[in-house]
């Protein structure tokens, strides 16, 4: 289980966060949504590391994990997307992907510098790897530069790359922004596959639509603070927290 408990943050006295709450189970999809100025980012960045909340807990599997860094916690199997696609425009999609299994690689500094046979056995299975996720993620040509990618595969990229660190924990930042109906499906499915497979995503989304298609439970925040928290049905049950919390009609 990796949760946030009882989270406060304030900047310049300004409280971004006011005592939340949001866990996430292995196997589970979890969408945090809000308008703007919500405080989701800034949750989604104390789950992360790149935050360090005022009052609260962070915990992986019972452990405190609250002022771990991250690159700590990516050790540990908490994998992240950022808004904006990271890999090398001039790198190879398959090379990008590689990229991720950074984070889990046995082999030292020293092998690989001398290529050993170690290294060039595990980076064959890389590559497989990685060609699998290719696939998955229906990127296309696996030797195109990530650069003559359209932006919504560069996300569909940053997806494929952030699994390939074998993470127990997936969190993404806007995954669906700028994607087209096919786009999302792909990407959707592709999430469900991730979770059947006992990994537990937590995203931050702005199309509410696909919030409530895919997740498992939905949190709703405004002014730092949970105004809704459930199972989409749940959360469709109330219209009013739809329409002023999320500047939507009813779904």
């Amino acid at each position: 289980m990796l949760s946030a408990r009882g989270i406060a943050v304030a900047f310049g006295g300004v409280k971004a966060l006011d005592v939340v709450d949001v866990e996430v189970g292995p196997g589970s999809i979890v969408g945090m949504v809000g308008p703007n100025g919500a405080g989701k980012s800034t949750l989604f960045n104390c789950l992360t590391g790149v935050v360090s909340p005022d009052a609260g807990t962070v915990e992986l599997d019972g452990k405190d994990i609250t002022r771990w860094p991250t690159e700590r916690r990516a050790r540990v199997g908490i994998g992240r997307t950022f808004q904006t696609a990271r890999a090398d425009p001039n790198s190879t999609v398959c090379d990008a992907i590689m990229t991720g299994f950074t984070v889990s690689t046995r082999q030292c500094m020293l092998g690989a510098f001398l290529s050993s046979p170690g290294v060039r056995a595990e980076e064959k299975q890389f590559k497989a790897r990685a060609l699998a996720l290719v696939d998955t993620f229906d990127l296309g040509n696996p030797d195109a530069l990530v650069g003559e990618l359209p932006a919504p595969h560069r996300r569909l990229l940053e997806v494929a790359r952030t699994l390939a660190g074998d993470a127990k924990y997936l969190l993404l930042d806007e995954p669906a922004a700028g994607m087209d109906s096919l786009d999302r499906q792909i990407l959707s499915k592709v999430l469900r596959q991730v979770a059947d497979r006992g990994i537990g995503i937590v995203l931050v989304e702005h199309n509410f639509g696909f919030v409530l298609s895919l997740c498992d439970e939905v949190t709703v925040l405004a002014s730092g603070k949970v105004v809704a928290q459930g199972t989409p049905e749940h959360i469709r049950e109330h219209p009013e927290i739809v329409r002023v919390y999320l500047g939507q009609g009813t779904p």
